[in-house]
């Protein structure tokens, strides 16, 4: 009787710290990264080409439409069977870079994101044109780590999606551009 009664409280005790831990809903919560226009590396790039509307990484076989989240009260939603493009951050063609797009931990998001190697390639693709990333850096971070899709002085690309047992640290990719194809180079 003593170790049913000890199941039922440290059953309560873990929904309650999954719903502190806010995993229990279904979106990312990041703080507004408060960085200006006018704080922004500047620089001569003439033109911006857009935000991605599908990742691949051949790799890894992720193969994903992308969907712009609006920051909402502090919070990115993520939809399943899709990556999420972070509104907010980095464009692809623009001077400052940090593109951010996270997806669940799951087998139709970025669950096999934890498999990539350095040098691997990713590609974003959009309307006109085709980036080619290298990832260069993988590592665990806490939720609180909201600096991650903050603005970078070269183009980079961060992905994100949850890690651990209850899905309480996020798993980081950050890769380089290597190159951007447009218009008639595009595949």
């Amino acid at each position: 009787m003593k170790f049913k009664k000890l199941s039922i409280v440290l059953g309560i005790i873990t929904i309650i710290s999954i719903a502190q831990l806010g995993l229990l809903g279904t979106g990312l919560k990041m703080m507004v990264l408060g960085t200006s226009k006018a704080e922004q590396p500047t620089g001569a790039i003439s033109h911006q080409l857009g935000v991605p509307n599908r990742i691949r990484i051949d790799k890894v076989q992720v193969d994903l439409p992308v969907v712009a989240q609006p920051l909402n009260n502090g919070t990115w939603a993520v939809e399943d069977g899709v990556a999420n493009y972070a509104q907010g951050t980095g464009v692809i063609g623009s001077e400052y870079g940090n593109v951010g797009i996270f997806a669940h931990d799951r087998v139709n998001g970025f669950h096999t994101i934890k498999d990539l190697a350095m040098g691997d390639q990713i590609i974003l693709y959009g309307d006109n044109f085709q980036a080619i990333y290298q990832v260069e850096a993988k590592s665990v971070i806490t939720p609180q780590n909201v600096d991650v899709f903050a603005p970078t002085a070269s183009d980079e690309l961060t992905l994100v999606t949850c890690d651990g047992l209850f899905s309480e640290k996020r798993y980081m990719v950050k890769a380089k551009l290597a190159e951007v194809l447009t218009n008639g180079e595009v595949d």
